[in-house]
């Protein structure tokens, strides 16, 4: 299956980046991670057929996402998988030329790279509280990884030897993709996460020829006027429906 939406296809390239299995069908895409990507929305009557497409492919309770993939896609789309245990969302994707992204003035905190062993083990500190030790730990092994291996760079913001904030981008060819901005409390409102977020575009698009980028939020989110601010454009929608695995 041809992905036409661009952030989907950002989201496979990163998963297949990070050594997850992407298989293309007729009609779907499946990542080894517990994507089901559809070509289009599906028929109310079609939805426990994908269901249990999906529980095959991804047994033993772990968990499920189903996407759409269309740029255009409305959480309407995807609403009669709420009836078999899903919770439907949508995503704002927002794209930047890099040349457009715009420098911000310096903060009191230094911003700079991650790069020593102390620098990764304080930038669990600044992950949201909803991250479990196991999953905080497997989130930043998997940033390193794709660090190390000079496929992204994560952004850390200091004050002084104290880690306030950080920022990831994954060059993606010509593409990057932000991956988002974890502030401490105390960082927040100081314009710390907008020149974060600055510096890693500009980064990507000079020492890595990447030319456009794109950030993703959920719709709604705050995050989006911080985007906006520094030149990023809203692009596209992205609809999902979740469900948890098993505990």
């Amino acid at each position: 299956m041809e992905v036409i939406s661009q952030v989907w296809r950002s989201d496979l390239a990163l998963l297949a980046l990070d050594g997850v299995a992407v298989k293309h069908h007729a009609t779907y895409v499946v990542a080894e991670s517990g994507l089901l990507l559809l070509r289009r929305a599906p028929l109310r009557r079609d939805v426990a057929r994908w269901t249990a497409l999906a529980e095959s492919l991804f047994p033993e309770g772990r968990p499920i996402v189903v996407g759409v993939d269309d740029p255009g896609a409305a959480q309407s789309d995807l609403a009669a998988f709420e009836e078999v245990g899903f919770t439907v969302g949508t995503s704002i994707a927002l794209v930047a030329e890099a040349g457009d992204v715009a420098s911000v003035p310096a903060t009191r905190y230094d911003v700079r790279p991650l790069v020593s062993e102390e620098d990764w083990q304080a930038r669990a500190r600044v992950l949201p509280l909803r991250h479990d030790e196991k999953a905080a730990a497997d989130q930043i092994a998997a940033e390193r990884r794709l660090s190390e291996a000079g496929n992204g760079t994560w952004w850390g913001g200091f004050d002084g030897l104290r880690l306030v904030g950080a920022a990831g981008i994954v060059v993606l060819g010509t593409h990057s993709r932000c991956q988002g901005v974890d502030l401490d409390p105390v960082a927040r409102g100081t314009g710390l996460a907008a020149r974060l977020v600055a510096a890693s575009v500009q980064h990507a698009g000079a020492a890595q020829g990447a030319t456009t980028s794109m950030v993703v939020a959920a719709k709604g989110h705050s995050a989006i006027s911080l985007y906006e601010e520094v030149g990023f454009r809203r692009s596209e929608a992205q609809v999902r429906a979740s469900r948890p695995g098993a505990r």
